[in-house]
Order: C-alpha cells, then sequence, then structure tokens
C-alpha cells in the first residue's frame, strides 16, 4: 500500500501488476486522479465513483473536470451510475453549465442527478431554473424525494414565489411527506418568509415534533410581519413544552419586543440570555442593543455595549444607530472613533447610521465631519452613502454641497435624484428641480412616487401649469395617480396655479381622500378668496365620517372671519373644545382673529385671557382686533400689559398701534409715535406702516404732510397707498393733489385699474364730466391692452 507521503515525493508508480490493488483511501485527490489515469480502461466503475466522492467532498473542481476528462475519454459519460454520480459532483463544485451537459447526455437520470442539479441552481441563486427543472423532472415520471421538495420550497421562500409554494405544498401532501419534519419544518419557514402567517401555523401545528428549528421559523415571523405579542406568546408555549431557546430564537423574541416597545419583556428576554450564557453572542448582543436604543433606553443599551469583551462592526453600527436615532450625535461620532481605535474598520452601513440622525435641522458642521470621514473611507461615491449625504445636504438647504456630492456618484438610483429634486423643490428653487426631473428622465432612472410629489410640489410654486399637465400625464400612466400623497400634491398643484376647478376635479378623482387632501382644496380656496367653498367642503368632509384636523379647523375659523359668519365660528369653537384642539396656541390665535373680524371683542378677549401665556402672535391678533374697530384705549393698554409680561412689540404690534391711532383720530399721537418709530425701530417698518400714517394723515386733513411723506418714503409705493390717497383727496375735495397723485400712480404702474375708477369718482364729485369721461375711456383702453396681453 502506497502512504499520500510517498506517492506525493516520489510519484505514483507507472502501470504495474496488482496495481489495482491501491487503497483509494489513503491516496490524496491529486494522487486518486493521476491513478484513475494510470488504469485507463482498467478502473472499475466503483474505481470511478470512488474517486468522483474524493472530488466532490473536497469540492475540488479541478480534479472533478480532470475526472470528466477521463470519463468522457473513456466513453463512460452516458453510462447510469458513473453519468449520475458525475451530474452531482460537477454540481457540489460549482459547476452548473458541465453538469448540465453532463446530464442533457443521460439515457437515465435517477431522482439523485435530477435533486443534485436543483440543489446547484438554488445554491447558485438561479431559482427559475431549478423550478424548471422540477418540472420536467415531474413531467419525465421521476417522483421527487423529500429532499428535492425542500429545495424548491427554499427557491419560492427566495423568490417570495406563493403561488409556486402551495403548488410544492399539494405536492407534499400527494408524496406522503407531509409528515417529514424536514419538509414541514422547510414548509412553515417558506410560509414565514412569505408573510403567510396564518398558513405557517397550520402547517406547524400538523407538525409530530415540534422542534427549536419550526419553533424559531414560527416566532421569527411573527417577529417580522406581527402581531408581536404572538412571537412572544409562542416563546412562552415552546419553554412549557421543554424546548430550550437557541441564540437564533432569542434574536427574534428580542425583535418582537423592539417592534412592539415591549421593554420589560425585553428585560425578561435579557435575563434569560444571561441565565444560558448568550450575552457574550454577538448577534445576540447586537439584537440586545437594538431593542433597548429603539425601546427608548440608551442607558442599557450602553451597559450591554460595554459588557462585551469584543465589538465586530455590527455592534458598533447598532450602537451608533441607537446614539443618532436619540438625537446624540456627539456620541455617535465619538463612537466611530473608539471603534477605529479598536482596530474596526467602518463600512457603508456605519455611516449610514451616522447620518441618520441628521434632519438638515442639525448642525450642518457635524455632517461636514462625517462627510470628511466619508471621504476618507473612498465611500462619497458609493450610492447608498452619498444618497444619504445628498439628501441632508439638500435638507438643510446647502445645495452647493448636495450638487457636488450628486456629481461624484458612481452610480445614480432613484433615491439620489430624488434627494436633489427635493432639495431645489423644498427651498424655492422650482426651476432647478425640474430640469433635474428632465435629466433623470432623459438617464434613463424612472421617477417615483417622491419624485413626482417633488416636481408637482416646484411646479405649484412656480405656478408652472403646463408642466405641471404633463406630470399629472406621466403620473396617470405610471399607476401613480392612486396614490394618496400623490393625489394630494395634484390636488395643490392645480390649485396653487389659481386653476380650482382643475384642482376639485383630480380631488373627485381621487380613490382615497384622507384628511390631508381635504386641508390642501380648504386651503387653496381660502388663499383665492373662496370662503364658502372652503366651508362647504368642511362639511362634506364631515358627513364622509372624515374628522378634521387642527389645521382644518385654522382654515375654516379663517374663512368664517372672512365671511364675518359668526353662527358657524361658534359652532366651529364648540367642535374644537370636543376635540381638544384649543389648547394649541396657532388655533388660539386664529378663534381671536376670527372673533375679531366679525366685531365679537369680548368672546376675541375671553379666548385671549385663557392663555396661561400669550406670545406675540396672539397678542398682536388681539391688538389688530381692537385697532380695527378703533378701540384705541384697549390697543395702547394691552401693548403696556404685553411688555410687562416680557413680550417684545414688533413691526405687527406698532402697526396696530398707528391703526388705532387713524380709526380714532389721535393725529399728533400718530405722528410722535410714528417719529419714534423711524427713530428707535427703522428697520420694522414697511410699506404697511406708510400706508397707515397716509391714511392717519388724509383723515386728518392734512394732505400736504401725506405729500411730504410719501416724499421720503424708502420702499415703493403700492396699489394701496395710492388708493388711500386719493381718497382723502376727494374727501377734502382737493382735485390738484388729486392728479398729481394719480399721475404718479399711473407711470409708476398703469395696472392699477382701481385707480382709474377713484379718479373718476373724484372728477364726477366735482362735476367736471369731460375730465371724468375722459378718465374712463383711458380706463377701458387699459383693460383692453391688458387682455390683449394676457391673450
Amino acid at each position: 500500500m502506497v502512504s499520500s507521503k510517498s506517492s506525493r515525493a516520489t510519484g505514483v508508480p507507472k502501470i504495474a501488476q496488482g496495481l489495482e490493488t491501491y487503497d483509494l483511501e489513503a491516496l490524496s485527490v491529486e494522487d486518486a486522479v493521476v491513478y484513475l489515469q494510470q488504469l485507463g480502461e482498467k478502473a472499475s466503475v466503483e474505481n470511478i465513483l470512488n474517486v468522483l466522492q474524493k472530488c466532490r467532498t473536497d469540492k475540488n473542481l479541478v480534479c472533478t473536470r480532470r475526472i470528466h476528462l477521463y470519463i468522457h475519454n473513456q466513453g463512460l459519460e452516458a453510462h447510469a451510475a458513473i453519468g449520475n454520480y458525475l451530474v452531482p459532483a460537477l454540481a457540489d463544485c460549482g459547476a452548473l453549465p458541465e453538469a448540465q451537459r453532463v446530464f442533457d447526455k443521460l439515457n437515465y437520470r435517477n431522482e439523485h442527478s435530477w435533486t443534485f442539479l436543483i440543489q446547484g441552481c438554488v445554491e447558485h441563486g438561479e431559482f427559475g431554473r431549478a423550478f424548471c427543472l422540477y418540472n420536467n423532472m415531474y413531467e419525465q415520471g421521476v417522483s421527487p424525494n423529500r429532499y428535492t421538495l425542500q429545495l424548491v420550497l427554499k427557491a419560492c421562500t427566495n423568490l417570495q414565489d406563493v403561488k409556486t409554494g402551495c403548488k410544492i405544498h399539494a405536492e407534499v401532501i400527494k408524496s406522503m411527506f407531509e409528515g417529514n419534519q424536514f419538509v414541514a419544518s422547510t414548509l412553515v419557514d417558506m410560509y414565514v418568509k412569505c408573510g403567510l402567517l396564518a398558513e405557517a401555523q397550520d402547517v406547524f401545528d400538523e407538525l409530530i415534533v415540534q422542534d427549536i428549528v419550526s419553533w424559531t421559523a414560527l416566532i421569527s415571523g411573527y417577529a417580522e410581519h406581527g402581531p408581536y405579542e404572538r412571537a412572544l406568546d409562542c416563546f412562552e408555549q415552546m419553554q412549557a413544552k421543554g424546548i430550550f431557546p437557541d441564540a437564533m430564537t432569542f434574536v427574534c423574541c428580542l425583535k418582537a419586543c423592539t417592534s412592539s416597545g415591549a421593554i420589560h419583556k425585553g428585560k425578561q428576554m435579557h435575563q434569560e440570555i444571561v441565565k444560558v450564557g448568550l450575552e457574550a453572542e454577538l448577534f445576540v448582543a447586537s439584537a440586545m442593543i437594538d431593542m433597548y436604543a429603539k425601546c427608548v433606553s440608551l442607558f442599557e443599551a450602553e451597559n450591554v455595549f460595554d459588557m462585551l469583551i469584543y465589538h465586530d462592526v455590527v455592534v458598533w453600527n447598532v450602537i451608533i444607530a441607537g446614539y443618532s436615532e436619540h438625537g446624540e450625535g456627539g456620541k455617535a461620532l465619538d463612537s466611530l472613533r473608539k471603534m477605529r481605535y479598536e482596530g474596526v474598520h467602518p463600512n457603508t452601513l456605519t455611516f449610514i447610521s451616522l447620518l441618520q440622525g441628521y434632519d438638515g435641522l442639525s448642525s450642518i458642521d457635524e455632517v461636514q465631519e462625517i462627510h470628511i470621514e466619508i471621504t476618507k473611507e473612498g465611500l462619497e461615491g458609493d450610492p447608498l452613502v452619498g444618497s444619504a449625504l445628498v439628501c441632508i445636504y439638500a435638507k438643510s438647504g446647502v445645495l452647493s454641497a448636495a450638487q457636488k456630492v450628486f456629481d461624484r456618484l458612481y452610480s445614480r438610483n432613484v433615491v439620489s435624484w430624488t434627494a436633489l429634486i427635493s432639495g431645489y423643490a423644498d427651498h424655492g428653487f422650482g426651476r432647478e428641480a425640474l430640469k433635474w426631473l428632465k435629466q433623470m428622465q432623459a438617464d434613463g432612472v424612472a421617477p417615483n412616487d417622491v419624485t413626482f410629489v417633488c416636481s408637482l410640489k416646484a411646479c405649484g410654486q412656480m405656478g408652472a401649469l403646463k408642466r405641471g399637465k404633463e406630470l399629472h400625464v406621466e403620473i396617470a400612466i405610471e399607476g401613480f395617480e392612486t396614490d394618496v400623497f400623490v393625489g394630494n400634491t395634484l390636488v395643490d398643484m392645480y390649485a396653487r396655479c389659481g386653476f380650482l376647478a382643475e384642482a376639485r376635479d383630480v380631488f373627485d378623482e381621487l380613490q382615497v381622500r384622507d384628511v390631508v387632501t381635504w386641508n390642501a382644496l380648504i386651503s387653496r380656496y381660502i388663499e383665492h378668496g373662496f370662503d364658502e367653498e372652503a366651508l362647504d367642503c368642511l362639511q362634506e368632509m364631515k358627513q364622509m365620517g372624515l374628522m378634521p384636523d387642527l389645521l382644518t379647523y385654522v382654515g375654516c375659523l379663517k374663512a368664517c372671519g372672512c365671511l364675518g359668519v359668526i353662527d358657524r365660528g361658534l359652532a366651529l369653537h364648540m367642535d374644537i373644545s370636543i376635540e381638544s384642539f384649543e389648547e394649541d396656541s396657532f388655533v388660539r390665535s386664529t378663534l381671536i382673529d376670527m372673533y375679531s373680524r366679525c366685531g365679537l371683542l369680548l368672546e376675541a378677549q375671553d379666548v385671549f385671557d385663557d392663555l396661561e401665556y400669550g406670545d406675540a402672535v396672539t397678542w398682536n391678533v388681539l391688538l389688530a382686533g381692537y385697532a380695527s374697530k378703533g378701540q384705541s384705549l384697549h390697543v395702547f393698554s394691552l401693548i403696556e400689559k404685553m411688555q410687562e409680561q416680557g413680550v417684545e412689540p414688533n413691526g405687527i404690534t406698532y402697526l396696530s398701534a398707528l391703526t388705532a391711532c387713524s380709526h380714532a383720530g389721535l393725529v399728533v399721537k400718530g405722528v410722535i409715535d410714528f417719529s419714534s418709530l423711524l427713530k428707535e425701530h427703522s428697520e420694522m417698518l414697511t410699506i404697511q406702516h406708510y400706508n397707515c400714517m397716509v391714511d392717519l394723515l388724509g383723515r386728518a386733513g392734512r394732505l400736504s404732510d401725506a405729500v411730504t411723506l410719501l416724499k421720503e418714503i424708502p420702499c415703493q409705493p403700492n396699489l394701496v397707498t395710492w388708493s388711500t390717497l386719493l381718497g382723502a383727496c376727494r374727501k377734502w375735495g382737493d382735485i390738484e393733489l388729486a392728479k398729481q397723485a394719480f399721475e404718479s400712480a399711473h407711470s409708476s404702474d398703469d395696472k392699477y385699474v382701481a385707480l382709474f375708477i377713484s379718479m373718476s369718482r373724484i372728477y364726477a364729485s366735482a362735476h367736471m364730466w369731460d375730465d371724468a369721461k375722459l378718465i374712463e375711456e383711458m380706463r377701458l383702453n387699459t383693460t383692453a391692452g391688458m387682455e390683449l396681453v394676457e391673450g
């Protein structure tokens, strides 16, 4: 007998008498192949099968191919025993195409060659080919064994092909393998991973032996798809039957605790893990850290992490993700440094975990620091990491940085494109957003629902109705029209462009209308002065059984204030109280404004007095209400109280004070207050303040002072300015000043059609009929010219 050592040293001798007595088991796989080749035609079938077995056991593809060549040269490829063994040997070594070619030449194919060829396909991810082989096997009358059925069930699991899986289940029943422990466990796993937990439970309940594998498969299904509590119930039932959980069972149960927020159950699970000594298993520890972090218990997460002797990249990623999710960006960054110090190399997931703690409103300095680390690792061009960076920079409004990262990406997917488009749209750069959408489509990347939403938002901002309509057509073709988010944005886009009828048409076609959809329509109705329609929407909404939210009530209160419909306003106030929205400061401010506009200042004051603390907004709303009714004493008293409570007056506060002076005829006080503002708070003054002073002086007949003020105004007068001055001229019969004001207004903007009417009325009041007729003709000519341009 020749040993492996001597054969390698001296080589296998030439064929001689008694050569066939060599012990193949003692030879290395390489020497066994040489030995077989020297035997030539003298090799027996048993010799060939033994050497093939050695090649298959060692997964030695080179030697297997040499044996294949030998078999081919000997004309034995079609030999039933040899061919049916050569197929699995080649398949096990990863040579699927060669295995298939041998298989195709076989005159007789047994269940083993079919099964092992199917196994090779499944192991190498060729699931469609595995199904095809299984179907051919079935058609040729070869009965699958339990291992064949397990393989095709695994293929169904990987493809999430429930339909085929159910057919295979029927074959399992037909072949009498349903009671087989391994097949049944695979069926449970298939149904679980496809999300069909009721079917998984049915198969599990029929198992004769419910072992740890089948229990864990079922528990993992409930942990993944819910109900999560059912996973924990299964865990208790398993223990009650005397089956001890393994590491994977604990990981699944911890996931269920995480998803359901059951931290008390998680702590109990932690105690059991310690009892069985699995707390040092890294993937178990990772699940515990994740559970504690997501259940808002970072302290316990840190404790588990610190107890570990060794940390791999997975554990580091989990603790970093925990810090990021809880806004502990500093600790997350510090963990990256410690991780490197321990010699653990960060990966793509590390940086994604780091970046997820930043929503675009956090410190951009820290994001840039992470960006530097990403660049050091050469991951800036990675599609996942790069997309995350683009998203954060875009949300932060640092669009130049977002663009630079985007330009450096190795490949750009829909996520990175959408992040860039969203950034431009969200920060008012609609033209750029639509430009990049066009480029995205030119590059062959199809938009998703979020891309369309961002692009529609850009159209709405710009009033780009034509492009919005084109997008609407694309959305319909791609099948996104039924998406609630997309539908809501379509409604908003049409409404923002002023096409409320089209917005309503889209709204009526939506299959699902949520409160956001209704709010989009209601808010745009109010914005364009269709307050009655907005309130009608509220009624329709309630009739459909959909409860309004805070934004709905705020919008409808504004509509009530504009229409002066106090009865509907009171009804809304009652609904708001029932729904407990009254405590919201935004709602309170709107209630005060609604009552003020409807002339119910006592009710407005009552709402204000119920506030524990009034901010500048609520104070100003109440002040505006009193000012509009000329109750100057209340206005001045409130401003004093406001300052006493530490709330600083702003430009809106001072505007109410000037309005009160104007309505009460307090010219001297108004002039003094305005002069003081001009001297101390000139940065707060807007055209509204100057218009208010023109009104104050005009009401008192001090037209020359009003003109002097207008000459010193630092901003461009608007329609209100000129209308107010012309109104004063008409009241005091100052025709010459009215002419000067009209000529100044007309030279600055001839589209102020309302000024023609005011001037015509001034001439008519002075019985200057010819001049009035001339102004009317000018108005008609101007209107006709505007219509021609718009046409």
